[in-house]
């Protein structure tokens, strides 16, 4: 089933509406330890955090950050404020600390999860704020509960009346804090608005079949949109943690990676790689690399082309969200 024939059904455009068809079917792969989720595991986790989340007061529209590094649970942080329909951010978790002070502040933060890789400075500048967020933690760190502890004590069943959630993003360079990639609206039912693509959908042939090959940080928004529009419509996110350029390519072959976001440092780095490497292994299963930037040269261009075939294509707008409500889809 292709995007054009998903935006029949933009009503089903969250993990749990895949369910029980895809409950088996690996969601979210880390490649380095092939640790993975399924669908149902997906779902059940986003359940439980979203109700979490509303047992501890949270309205739809109100924020959540998470600062933590790429990682498995990365996919469940995100829906599961998604369900809640609540604002959630990543934020780069190397900023320093004055910075993540300002940018929690800017946006009004009510929970925050962080990892055990969170320095205490950290931390102690989450306390200290004025109106305080509650603090989670993804591992063992003293003081904090943790989050997987905590979200046992609830049901894995859909929230009722579940309203869709809004990814936000930092403007680094501007100095602002995060904010809405499109305008405020009225709050929509869970699963109402398409995932966003600044490709058209002929071009990238999202589907339940594709397997996305996840190179970016988590942090960045658009890894964390294309994680939720792949997930969205059934297929596999292959989340990598590190970026040697025969690894990429390994990871590729292994999984059929079908679709990637790539930036021009990768793109150099696989084909400074000796021609002999290259050759051992099959990349003919991609079907779009996107790069998120333009790549310098035309010439960096011409040789990942050659070399994979007419399937790149530039991301004009990664920070712009295409949404598609359910009352569009069914004109």
């Amino acid at each position: 089933m292709n995007l054009a024939q998903k935006k029949l059904k933009v009503g089903v455009l969250y993990p749990g509406a895949l369910l029980p068809e895809k409950a088996d079917k690996p969601a979210v792969i880390m490649a380095d330890s092939r640790h993975q989720l399924t669908y149902r595991q997906l779902d059940a986790f986003a359940n439980r955090l979203g109700r979490l989340f509303q047992w501890r007061g949270l309205k739809a529209g109100q924020q959540v950050v998470y600062l933590c590094r790429t990682r498995l649970e990365c996919l469940w942080l995100q829906w599961g404020a998604h369900y809640a329909g609540l604002r959630y951010t990543f934020i780069d978790p190397n900023l320093a600390v004055d910075r993540l002070r300002t940018l929690l502040s800017d946006c009004a933060a009510n929970a925050v999860v962080v990892d055990g890789q969170t320095p205490a400075e950290v931390i102690t500048a989450l306390r200290s704020m004025a109106n305080s967020p509650r603090v989670y933690s993804l591992d063992l760190v003293a003081g904090l509960p943790l989050l997987e502890d905590e979200i046992l004590a609830f049901d894995t069943a859909p929230l009722g009346n579940a309203l869709e959630g809004m990814a936000m993003a930092c403007q680094m360079a501007a100095g602002d804090g995060p904010r809405a990639l499109r305008g405020d609206q009225r709050p929509l039912p869970l699963g109402s608005t398409l995932p966003p693509f600044s490709l058209p959908a002929s071009a990238a042939d999202l589907s339940d079949e594709t397997v996305y090959l996840s190179l970016l940080p988590h942090h960045r928004y658009e890894t964390v949109k294309w994680c939720q529009g792949v997930s969205a419509l059934g297929g596999t996110v292959v989340m990598m943690t590190q970026d040697a350029p025969e690894t990429i390519l390994a990871t590729i072959n292994r999984y059929r990676v079908s679709h990637g976001v790539f930036d021009e440092g990768t793109f150099r780095g696989l084909l400074a790689l000796p021609a002999s490497v290259r050759a051992r292994y099959d990349v003919s299963s991609l079907r779009a690399a996107v790069h998120c930037a333009g790549l310098g040269s035309s010439q960096l261009a011409g040789a990942m082309m050659q070399w994979w075939g007419p399937v790149l294509y530039q991301d004009q707008a990664a920070v712009t969200e295409a949404a598609v409500t359910q009352e569009m889809g069914a004109v």
